[in-house]
Formats: C-alpha cells, sequence, structure tokens
C-alpha cells in the first residue's frame, strides 16, 4: 500500500512543505484539498514559493553527474 506521509521519498521529491494525503483514502484527500482552499492567499503564496525553491534544487545536469560518478566508482 502507497502511503505518502510517511514516505521519506515522497517527502524528499516534494520537499517538507509538501502538503501530503493517504492516496486510497478519500476522506484523507478530500480533508487536504480542502486545507488548502482555508489557507490565506498570503499562505498559498508562501507555501508555492517553497515548492518552487524545492523543485529548483533538482536538475538533469546533477542528475547525469551523480549517475556519472556512481560509474567511476564502481
Amino acid at each position: 500500500k502507497l502511503r505518502f506521509p510517511d514516505d521519506y521519498y515522497a517527502t524528499e521529491i516534494a520537499g517538507k512543505d509538501a502538503i501530503f494525503c493517504d492516496p486510497s483514502d478519500p476522506s484523507d484527500i478530500a480533508s487536504k484539498i480542502k486545507k488548502v482552499f482555508e489557507m490565506t492567499q498570503v499562505d498559498r503564496d508562501l507555501l508555492s514559493k517553497k515548492l518552487i525553491v524545492h523543485a529548483g534544487s533538482f536538475s538533469w545536469d546533477k542528475v547525469a553527474k551523480q549517475t556519472i560518478d556512481v560509474y567511476k566508482s564502481l
């Protein structure tokens, strides 16, 4: 069963500020959507900026370099 709230990799990918839900639980999904709608515009904008900054930490160049480094270490 996929459980995003406790999934380390989901947090690594989405960031610690992301709002997670259990994808197999409709009431949990609904509560998280409601949480976003109940946020003030300022809070939504701040969350959006944090998530964009986190997404900016990923790049194909970085992945390629790390992959090459792994191959070289073998």
